[in-house]
């Protein structure tokens, strides 16, 4: 079975634990970078990152995963953080479509 994990901060997280998912709680970017890394390490299918870590460490998350397998995917955290996950889908909107369908 693949193991799906939940990287973020406590109060974004800890909800999704009573789904059986693994979570990953951090305090800052550099906690969160050397998480993501042993997770990666670990083969882990999916990995939720809230959009907060991700804006903060994109450029690692980059070059961690272009030789891997594994799907990041943002959620959105308690925070009003940017909205990497919507852009994230408008992107492969364009991408699969040819142009903006949900968002224009």
């Amino acid at each position: 079975m693949h193991r799906i994990a939940v990287v973020g901060e406590k109060d974004s997280i800890y909800g999704f634990a009573a789904l059986g998912l693994e979570i990953f709680s951090v305090k800052d970017s550099k906690e969160a970078r050397t998480v993501v890394n042993r997770l990666i390490n670990e083969d882990l299918a999916v990995i939720y990152l809230t959009e907060s870590i991700i804006a903060e460490i994109y450029d690692e998350l980059l070059e961690l995963t272009a030789e891997t397998q594994v799907s990041i995917i943002p959620i959105p955290g308690v925070s009003g953080e940017p909205k990497l996950g919507m852009k994230a889908l408008k992107d492969s909107v364009i991408k699969a479509v040819g142009t903006d369908i949900l968002f224009s």
